[in-house]
């Protein structure tokens, strides 16, 4: 299990915006690729997939960072799913690690 820390790009003020805590969360997190691939405009990093609670609050383009390694992840567009598993509700959320 990983501590994460849940950050999303909000308003500041007028047209600035820059990234600001909203929650810590605990999930687990497994690859889904073993290796770097190229992800967008020259960026390269591996594709992960984490599970968290299904009461979580979490939303296409927000980062993540570990607090333990300092990793930092991003969602993907469409990248939250919310599953169920008889009484047991989690989502899946497609993360790729940026650095």
């Amino acid at each position: 299990t990983n501590s994460l820390i849940i950050t999303r790009l909000t308003t500041i003020s007028g047209y600035k915006k820059d990234y600001v805590t909203t929650t810590g969360i605990n999930g687990n997190v497994q690859p889904l690729s073993p290796t770097k691939t190229n992800l967008f405009d020259g960026v390269m990093g591996k594709t992960n997939s984490i599970y968290v609670d299904g009461a979580i609050d979490i939303k296409e383009g927000d980062k993540l960072r570990d607090i333990n390694t300092q990793d930092i992840y991003k969602v993907k567009n469409g990248g939250v799913t919310r599953r169920t598993m008889g009484a047991i509700d989690y989502k899946q959320v497609i993360v790729v690690l940026i650095s």
